[in-house]
Order: structure tokens, then C-alpha cells, then sequence
């Protein structure tokens, strides 16, 4: 596995679009965590004040908060990271280096895996981000708060796993479609149609089937508790079990048998 991930390097370390792409990630998240305070405060002390009800300080980027609202947010830029994996992924069949991997000795398997690692390392990499960024946050926020470092520290290994799920399926296109350009609209075109059935789902309790498709699954796990901040708000997620990530993990699974049965059955 070392010498496959040494080679997916050689590809990738002069690759401009790569560095472009993973900056421009990194950036969206570093924008979030900076303009995310403000934001929010300016939101939710208009709804407090629109209540009538004094306004108390909000520990919105205080320990242990922060974990789930940054990662909450910075979902919503991973889409740097799907366009990197598509980008990838159809390089491989443009320049004709996937035939030339197999050429060399590879399995086809050694190539989903290699494939399959990038996108481990990429998730691993975005959550580590949002670890710093975080802990940033938290630390500079109030100091005190720092007692409660490792409360709700889990909202980063579901962040992990949301990126995952939505790397996997851009995986899938990019081994589907073959081109790019028409892979990425495909997954704007998707992303849409399931932001689409999120807000067909709200106070819709006959729908809440349509939250079971990829994307939509992580996101009903993570969600901003802002029922603690604004009065008569609805009530948030606060907690995680485990059957409400066996969806994602199943998604997984899914999108990685597909590509491994498309790439066994078909020329590369």
C-alpha cells in the first residue's frame, strides 16, 4: 500500500489543480471558522431581541459547542475536495495512466485501493484542519471552557465520515462518467436535487424517508443546537447514536462495490 500511495504522489505533487483545490478548501473552512461568531451572534441576538428577553453572552465558539457547529459548516465546502477526487480520478482515464498501472503489474484492486486511501487520507486531512481550527476557536473564545475540550469531540469523527460518504460517490462518478467537466456538473446537479428533498422534508414526517439519500444522511446527524440560544426555537440534534450513522457507512460500502464491480468489468 506504501508503494501505491508513493506513486498516486509522483502523480499529484506537481498537479497545480491539486493544490488549488485542496487551498481553496482549507481556505473555505478557515473563512467559516473566522466569520462564523460573527455571523451567528448577529443572528441569534436578533431573534433574542425580537423576544423581548435580555441578551446573554453566547458561547457559540466556546468548548464544547464549537465541535459541532464548525463541523456542521465546513461539510458544506468539502465540494473542493469532490472536485479534486473527480478531477483525479478522470485524469486517469484522459492520460491513459490507469491502462499503464495495469500494464505495470497492478491489480485492479491495488487501483480502487490506492484510490480508496487518497480519499482517506483527504478526509483525514480536512478533519485535522477542523481539529485546529476548533481547538482555535475554543481556546481563544474562553479559556476557561477548555475543561470541556472533549465533550462532543465525537462531531469529528462524523465529520470524517461525511466526508468520506461524499468523496466515495464522487468517486463513483468520476469512474462512471470519465470527464470532468461532466462529472462535476452531474454532482452540482445532484447535490441540488437532494437539498431540494431536504426542505420537501421539513415538518414532514410522511417524507422523512427522503433524508436517507447520501448526502442527506450525515447532515441529519450534525445540526447547530441553536435551540440553546434563541427562546421558543425548535429543538436540534444534540446527541449521536450509532444507528444514525449505519446509513453512511452502508453508502460507503455501496459506492466502493460499485466502482470495483465497474472497474472489473469494464476496459480501463
Amino acid at each position: 500500500m506504501i508503494q501505491l500511495l508513493q506513486i498516486e504522489w509522483i502523480k499529484l505533487r506537481r498537479y497545480r489543480s491539486f493544490w488549488i483545490m485542496l487551498a481553496l478548501h482549507i481556505g473555505g473552512i478557515l473563512l467559516i471558522a473566522s466569520s462564523f461568531d460573527y455571523f451567528m451572534t448577529k443572528f441569534i441576538k436578533g431573534e433574542i431581541r425580537r423576544s423581548g428577553i435580555p441578551i446573554p453572552n453566547l458561547p457559540i465558539t466556546e468548548f464544547s459547542d464549537v465541535w459541532m457547529h464548525i463541523t456542521w459548516l465546513s461539510v458544506f465546502v468539502r465540494v473542493f475536495l469532490g472536485m479534486l477526487v473527480i478531477t483525479m480520478i478522470t485524469n486517469e482515464f484522459t492520460y491513459k495512466t490507469a491502462r499503464q498501472n495495469i500494464i505495470d503489474g497492478w491489480d485492479r484492486k491495488d487501483f480502487l485501493w490506492a484510490k480508496v486511501a487518497q480519499i482517506i487520507i483527504l478526509s483525514g486531512l480536512s478533519t485535522v484542519v477542523v481539529a485546529i481550527t476548533c481547538t482555535f476557536l475554543g481556546v481563544t473564545s474562553n479559556i476557561d471552557s477548555l475543561s470541556y475540550f472533549f465533550d462532543k469531540i465525537y462531531y469529528l469523527g462524523v465529520y470524517f465520515l461525511q466526508v468520506s460518504v461524499y468523496l466515495c460517490f464522487c468517486l463513483l462518478l468520476g469512474i462512471l462518467i470519465r470527464r470532468s467537466g461532466l462529472a462535476i456538473v452531474s454532482l452540482m446537479g445532484y447535490s441540488i436535487f437532494e437539498i431540494y428533498l431536504l426542505g420537501k422534508t421539513y415538518n414532514k414526517d410522511h417524507l422523512e424517508w427522503l433524508t436517507y439519500f447520501p448526502f442527506n444522511t450525515p447532515l441529519n446527524v450534525v445540526q447547530p443546537s441553536l435551540s440553546k440560544y434563541i427562546p421558543n426555537s425548535g429543538d436540534f440534534v444534540q446527541t449521536i447514536s450509532f444507528m444514525s450513522l449505519i446509513p453512511a457507512f452502508l453508502y460507503i460500502g455501496i459506492f466502493i462495490g460499485l466502482v470495483y464491480t465497474f472497474l472489473k468489468n469494464k476496459d480501463l
